[in-house]
């Protein structure tokens, strides 16, 4: 008598289910640990799998960071590409922007590949905030802006409670504030056209 393999449904849904839990796991230990100190045998034993079970669900380390952070970079797309024909937007929706960018909740590596990695998405961001016509200086603060929100949201949880309202009101208030900096004008030259103000 042969033992009987189970390829149905159930057996799907728990290796969906599993997967999920290593992702969610994977993201909390690249937060907390770094990506170079974070281990797939650290992540296996908080589950209680093994490593090798780990591997069966990725192929590496690098493919475990890329798959538990595409749903965030697919979230930012939608994000951008639903305001990004209003370009450049006002004040008041620039600040529904922002929230809306610090509600993502990333974990943001630089580990990752050149298709994940920021600087397009910047780039939307600051044609969203600023607008093609923009000057230099207005892009730079834009980029600011965006920073001020991403850089706190790749810290530790122990650093940065993002469960906290305040935090995240907190959040949105600095990239606001970086928005309406005023410009600097060099000499000789004509104010940009600017938006901040919009």
């Amino acid at each position: 008598m042969t033992a009987m393999t189970t390829t149905g449904p159930a057996s799907e849904g728990k290796g969906a289910r599993t997967r999920a839990a290593i992702q969610d796991a994977a993201v909390i230990a690249f937060r907390r640990d770094g990506y170079q100190r974070a281990t797939l045998a650290g992540i296996a034993e908080e589950l209680g799998i093994t490593r090798s079970a780990v591997l069966h669900h990725f192929s590496s380390k690098a493919e475990l960071l890329r798959q538990s952070v595409e749903p965030f970079f697919a979230r930012l797309d939608e994000l951008l590409d639903r305001v990004e024909s209003r370009a450049p937007i006002p004040d008041r929706q620039r600040r529904l922007l922002v929230t809306e960018v610090v509600d993502l909740d990333p974990s943001v590596s630089s580990h990752l590949g050149p298709d994940l990695q920021l600087p397009a998405r910047a780039q939307r961001f600051v044609a969203i905030t600023v607008g093609a016509q923009g000057s230099e200086l207005a892009a730079v603060r834009s980029l600011a802006a965006l920073g001020s929100v991403l850089r706190p949201l790749v810290a530790s949880d122990e650093l940065v409670d993002f469960s906290d309202p305040a935090t995240r009101q907190l959040l949105v208030a600095c990239a606001m504030a970086v928005l309406k900096t005023p410009l600097p004008i060099s000499p000789g030259s004509a104010p940009s056209r600017d938006h901040a103000g919009s």
